[in-house]
């Protein structure tokens, strides 16, 4: 009998090693106090460049920041508001805007809004990481961290940052209670109400967290307790939101921004649907691509599990949060381009990619697979998101003029009673300061001078001399700017002064100075 037939007749002979299966785990190391720390260490990373992001943004006071700063002034100073109707309780934000910039002028007031937005972003990663895992939670974290918004918000001295930042703390506080304290979520309440009061924009993401609030819960405590959670949480937000309207003297202000608004703005809703898409389609596109994914299975492995994760509920829960998550991010530009008005639309789409953002952290990091087998779709991604961002919040933080050094120049000529025209009255006002009462300057949207309104009461204003200075934006050559123009021309009333240059997003252009004789 050969060798061979001997050993055949013993069987097939084993190996003397064998490749251990992989881990389905891409992160993986157990849960430990490395894993934290280099989870923390990612996050501190992220917020310095989410600071850098947000430096890098310079131009002078915007409408909006002149408007609020010179309203809390009012306020401080205990006179009523007579300008453009504010998009908040002037006790609450403009009122604080006024004291900081009191204390160390507008960059002071913007740097409170980077460090809120800073904290938002924290608590963002926080609640990411218990809602899904490490990994997702920084991919979401990122995304935020990038898009044009959050710098956008982080460098105006608005009040987007705080309510941006009390929604994110609402949410924190329904997700971080979520599983061992159920209806101490219903804390949020007051926080939600006072996030509304703050921005009144930001009343139609009350329902999205109330609607997260009871679908975080209903794995650990059964649907029908866990709707009760989120409409408990919905009741005592619209109580605190009407409290404070009240108490702040706003119940008309907020009607009329929200509820009774009607629709006929000048701007085209097709227009404004495609800046969103813009400004948060890629956020959009991957968050459903993540919903997605997360319907078709609620774990791939790609970080082990923490212990006490919560059990799956099912497809339909899964399908319930992502649509929540996603449609959130479409409040927002639906409403608007209902209303055909773009205001603020670039800050107040951040608000919607709050919710939508986690989701697509979820969508990157399944794209990225267990063991980060395709690093590339995730590096793709970030890119094209921080790319876009910066240059978009270029844009919408360049395309004002900066009318600092205008205003300094005309110093000389504000008096106790005199009256100003310019086309951004509010921006004037504010870097005139103490020089001047806001009451005194007067836009180009509407005028009443002795029973003449529109341009034959322009015409006249400027013919009889009421004006002691006219600044006019040559940016936008409007027929009554142009009308404007020659009636100066033709006035004994008025000498040009100066044509002072400037260049914005928007191109170069010159500010053309009138001085009364």
């Amino acid at each position: 009998m050969t060798l061979d037939r001997i050993r055949l007749g013993r069987g097939p002979r084993k190996p003397g090693y064998v490749v251990p299966k992989p881990a389905e785990s891409g992160w993986s190391s157990a849960p430990s106090r490395r894993r934290d720390l280099i989870s923390l260490c990612s996050l501190l990373a992220l917020l310095a460049v989410q600071t850098c992001l947000t430096l890098r943004l310079h131009n002078g006071a915007s409408l909006d920041e002149a408007l609020l700063i010179t309203g809390g002034r009012a306020q401080l100073d205990g006179l009523p508001w007579t300008g453009t109707p504010l998009s908040g309780a002037p006790q609450i934000y403009p009122a604080l805007a006024a004291v900081l910039d009191g204390a160390g002028g507008i960059e002071l007031v913007r740097s409170s809004s980077l460090l809120l937005m800073l904290a938002a972003t924290s608590l963002f990663y926080f609640l990411n990481r218990r809602l899904f895992n490490e990994r997702a939670s920084l991919c979401a974290t990122s995304l935020l961290v990038v898009t044009q918004s959050t710098a956008l918000i982080g460098n105006l001295a608005t009040f987007d940052a705080l309510a941006f930042f009390l929604l994110t703390l609402s949410l924190w506080i329904v997700v971080m209670t979520g599983k061992d304290h159920i209806w101490l979520g219903v804390a949020a309440a007051p926080v939600l109400g006072l996030a509304v009061a703050v921005k009144f924009a930001a009343a139609p993401y009350v329902f999205v967290v109330a609607a997260i609030a009871a679908l975080v819960s209903i794995p650990y405590i059964g649907r029908a307790q866990g709707m009760a959670r989120g409409g408990a949480l919905l009741a005592g937000a619209l109580a605190s939101v009407g409290l404070l309207l009240l108490a702040t003297g706003s119940f008309e202000a907020f009607q009329e921004v929200t509820t009774a608004a009607a629709p006929g703005g000048p701007d085209s809703p097709g227009r404004m649907l495609g800046s969103f898409l813009e400004w948060g389609g890629l956020v959009l596109a991957v968050g459903i691509l993540g919903g997605v994914f997360y319907v078709r299975r609620s774990r791939m492995g790609e970080v082990t599990v923490r212990p006490g994760a919560a059990p799956d509920p099912g497809r339909n829960w899964r399908i319930g949060l992502a649509t929540v998550m996603c449609g959130a991010a479409l409040i927002a530009p639906l409403y608007q381009a209902f209303l055909h008005n773009g205001t603020s639309l670039a800050k107040n789409v951040g608000f919607g990619l709050l919710f939508t953002t986690s989701m697509a952290g979820v969508g990157v990091t399944r794209m990225m697979g267990a063991h980060f087998k395709f690093p590339q779709a995730g590096i793709l991604i970030g890119v094209l998101v921080m790319v876009f961002g910066m240059a978009q919040a270029s844009w919408n933080f360049g395309y004002w003029s900066n009318q600092k050094v205008l205003v300094e120049q005309l110093e000389p000529y504000f008096k106790s009673q005199g009256h100003y025209l310019s086309d951004a009255p509010e921006i004037a006002s504010y870097y005139a300061g103490e020089n001047s009462d806001p009451g005194q300057w007067i836009g180009l949207n509407k005028i009443s001078y002795r029973s003449q309104t529109g341009a034959a009461g322009y015409q006249k204003a400027i013919k009889d001399g009421y004006f002691d200075v006219v600044v006019l934006d040559r940016q936008a050559d409007t027929p009554l700017r142009k009308l404007l123009l020659t009636a100066l021309d033709t006035s004994d009333a008025y000498r040009p002064k100066a044509s002072l240059a400037y260049t914005s997003a928007l191109g170069p252009s010159f500010f053309e100075v009138w001085i009364k004789r």
